[in-house]
């Protein structure tokens, strides 16, 4: 083991988007004596990249896409904000520049705007929706007997047009109950700031997600919808996802906005590698995972790595998964129970993402087509199988795709997202297979678009890439921690997931554990490591934490 060194000011374990927004903030405020250690051999946590031209990762560049968390929402400030101060642009997720964004705004009338809550598909500004190109909508006919049919949209009128009418009704029941009656009467707006659970949480937080709402839903194109609405949010299944969660995280609004109106021009790792570069490798050790927190009697920490390395410091930010931050050792003092417990309440949702690369960039677009594919029904082969242990609705595999080709335009690129038991499924299946499933749900989408005498194979990629988060050793899931039934309303809990100071000088932040924001993604990251860094900053001079 390695002789400790003189004491850091700040450690900061873990190098994804919290960790190293924590070290942005605090060499902005002039605290240098910082150290960064991650486990990964990479920096940028659950947002990676990978250039398609050099097929490098890691990698800042106009040919990048992502691996994990892609779209920002204008009221994403804090990430934004990075992306000022750091010179690295941004650009609309659209690709409609706002000269054309106007006519489409000169063309709205009152009520254009109305996208139903439940709307599952690629979310830009208004102006932009009413001038994109066509949708791509697999669902159920209105005839039932498990068929499927493909619509073309672009306005939400088009969208309730293609589905069954008595779909639309349950889900404006579902909705009413979600906005009206949970949402209205029993968790008010600040319910995020409050001090300890609502009087009424109980008898919410006592459903899954499911079993509050399913029963209002019978046709199989309701309760997909109703999935993947649930699938969005935490990447897993409305029967394992309380319904006080769901509720909170409705009512935190995560985005707030459209949630997929910028991307970022060298792809969302940008930020952390750019903030890797100010820190230089003095000040950032990768692939050394740390093992064991210790605390002395001097009231500073030792962090013993897997390495053996041993660093000391007067404050920690520990940032990572609830998985990654349960397989840490907190030694003298141990982490206090009420936080193991809550953490051990935090499972990660599970999902995989699945990309076509076509070399001839995004060629859909030729056709009057965004790239973009929802799905309520899919052919019986490109569905889950039902099986007597689970429902027997057929739940799609691929039930939303977007266009994410890179910002140079030279490839075009769909990415699909496989979440919750679809992923399971999938990641049952030979690797194989899984391309051959994907090659077929393309096929099925794009082959009568592509015109006589053209390359009857062109909707078929050049390559296939796939990314599936759960692989992951130190994420294990996606895209947050999420919460079961009956965590949110316990006193103990709550006040637990309200507090970042876990032991003295000792915060943990990320985007699952940022309160107030919905689900955490990038922005609750960014948001969480900057407050622990203020804080610590805070305790540095000697002042309150709440001045």
């Amino acid at each position: 083991m390695s002789a400790p060194a003189s004491a850091l000011d700040v450690l900061i374990i873990g190098a994804g988007q919290a960790g190293m927004a924590a070290a942005h903030r605090l060499l902005h405020k002039g605290v240098t004596n910082i150290h960064v250690v991650e486990a990964h051999p990479h920096v940028g946590g659950r947002t990676r990249n990978v250039d398609l031209a050099t097929g490098m990762y890691d990698q800042a560049s106009d040919h990048a896409v992502e691996l994990g968390g892609t779209w920002l929402s204008p009221n994403h400030a804090a990430f934004l904000g990075l992306c000022q101060e750091l010179d690295i642009p941004i650009f609309r997720a659209s690709r409609i520049d706002p000269a054309q964004a106007e006519q489409g705004k000169d063309k709205q009338s009152d009520g254009d705007d109305d996208w139903p809550w439940w709307y599952w598909g690629p979310e830009y500004t208004n102006e932009e929706m009413s001038e994109q190109q066509d949708i791509l909508l697999f669902h159920e006919t209105s005839k039932g007997a498990n068929t499927t049919q493909k619509t073309r949209f672009r306005t939400h009128q088009q969208l309730l047009a293609a589905l069954d009418k008595t779909t639309l009704e349950q889900l404006h029941q579902a909705g009413n109950m979600i906005w009206n009656v949970s949402l209205g009467q029993q968790v008010p707006d600040l319910s995020w700031e409050a001090h300890m659970p609502g009087s009424r949480w109980d008898e919410l937080d006592g459903y899954t997600t499911a079993a509050k709402l399913m029963p209002q839903l019978s046709t199989t194109n309701a309760r997909n919808i109703l999935r993947q609405v649930i699938h969005n949010k935490n990447a897993q299944e409305p029967n394992q996802v309380g319904y006080l969660y769901n509720l909170l995280s409705f009512k935190g609004c995560n985005s707030d906005g459209p949630d997929n109106e910028y991307r970022v021009q060298g792809g969302t790792q940008a930020v952390p590698l750019a903030i890797a570069h100010m820190l230089g490798p003095d000040r950032l050790t990768l692939a050394d995972p740390v093992q064991v927190i210790r605390g002395a009697a001097s009231g500073r920490y030792q962090v013993i790595s897997r390495s053996n390395k041993v660093y000391t410091a007067n404050h920690l930010i520990v940032t990572g998964s609830p998985h990654a931050i349960m397989g840490l050792h907190f030694d003298n003092p141990p982490l206090p129970g009420e936080h193991a417990q809550l953490l051990q309440r935090m499972p990660m949702g599970t999902c995989r993402k699945v990309m076509a690369v076509y070399k001839r960039g995004p060629w859909w677009r030729d056709h009057g087509l965004t790239g973009d594919i929802i799905a309520s029904h899919l052919p019986l082969e490109l569905s889950v199988p039902v099986d007597s242990t689970h429902t027997e609705d057929r739940q799609p595999i691929f039930p939303q795709c977007y266009d994410t080709s890179p910002y140079s335009l030279q490839y075009g690129v769909i990415t699909c997202f496989v979440e919750g038991r679809a992923n399971l499924y999938y990641s049952s299946l030979p690797h194989e297979k899984q391309e051959q499933l994907f090659r077929e749900f393309l096929k099925l989408s794009f082959a009568e678009y592509i015109p006589p005498g053209d390359d009857a194979s062109g909707w078929d990629p050049d390559e296939i890439l796939m990314h599936n988060w759960a692989d992951d050793p130190f994420a294990r899931g996606a895209y947050t921690g999420f919460f079961g039934p009956g965590v949110l309303s316990e006193p103990a809990y709550w006040s637990a997931y309200r507090q970042m100071e876990k032991l003295p000088n000792v915060w943990i932040a990320g985007a699952d554990y940022h309160i107030g924001y919905g689900n955490g993604y990038i922005e609750g990251a960014v948001r969480s490591g900057q407050l622990a860094a203020d804080q610590i900053h805070k305790r540095m001079q000697g002042k309150s934490l709440d001045e």
